[in-house]
């Protein structure tokens, strides 16, 4: 699927805004006890392994952590305003024994009616040079009906009348528009969502809207190529606990009949 690769070098000069501005909000956060921390797991090489590791302050997220399979690592730190909406989220990628890769900064600005307007993104050692500016739109019924990068690339998204997703529209910088995603089953369970801001954050410029704009959880999408033709096919099962929470997804891609399955599964917090 096509995606804006920053979302988420000068190592010197990296390392010296680590230690004068960023380093010091990451380590002065004191960890909460193990029960209160939500954990998503994955399946790797027949092993169970650690994707995401979330930290609260009460009912926000303090500190999401991604463990990547290549053994980096990135911690983003959030910023919230007074009606507690997202304005800023910080991320530090690390190497093994932490050796420093990259930062980023991705700001949010909002509509009057409290709606997600905008996002600007940049790698830290860059600044603005390379900020990536996205721009979301929507339709009368506050779906969100196209996402715009300053890149010159577009999203486009049709609906259900059940509020889900049925169809996604790439159009490349000055090519043409094409099908990229066509979702053609949904579960009845809601899209529950514990970190809404995080979500909108890592998918506010990408595909994959079927999993995150639509009201309902979606079990089969299709996935196409330029020229119409499929690229992947992917199937999703879903277990859920009695608050109607996600505990286990599966999902099954296959591409050139070659079927490729990944299970996530989350822990959730038991003292928070």
């Amino acid at each position: 699927m096509q995606k804006n690769t920053t979302l988420m070098v000068a190592i010197f000069l990296a390392t010296l805004f680590f230690t004068s501005c960023q380093d010091n909000n990451f380590n002065n956060l004191t960890p909460g006890p193990d029960c209160a921390t939500q954990k998503e797991w994955t399946n790797y090489q027949g092993k169970r392994v650690l994707l995401n590791e979330y930290a609260f302050k009460g009912d926000e997220f303090a500190k999401l952590t991604h463990y990547d399979f290549d053994g980096k690592k990135t911690e983003s730190l959030p910023e919230y305003d007074s009606k507690g909406r997202l304005l800023k989220i910080f991320e530090k990628v690390t190497g093994e024994n932490n050796t420093p890769v990259a930062q980023y900064e991705t700001t949010f600005t909002y509509y009057n009616d409290g709606k997600l307007y905008q996002t600007d993104n940049y790698k830290v050692e860059d600044g603005n040079h390379n900020l990536i500016q996205t721009r979301l739109y929507y339709y009368d019924n506050e779906k969100v009906s196209k996402i715009v990068s300053s890149f010159g690339v577009h999203w486009r998204y049709e609906y259900n009348e059940n509020d889900n997703v049925t169809k996604t529209y790439f159009q490349p910088a000055g090519g043409n528009e094409y099908l990229e995603e066509e979702y053609t089953s949904y579960d009845d369970k809601l899209l529950t969502n514990t970190l809404k801001n995080l979500q909108i954050s890592q998918n506010v410029s990408r595909s994959s809207a079927g999993l995150n704009f639509s009201k309902n959880n979606a079990t089969a999408y299709k996935v196409y190529n330029p020229d119409g033709s499929v690229k992947t096919t992917y199937t999703v099962s879903r277990n859920y606990n009695a608050s109607g929470k996600q505990t286990k997804v599966v999902t099954t891609a296959s591409t050139n009949s070659t079927p490729v399955t990944t299970v996530v599964e989350t822990e959730y917090p038991t003292c928070r």
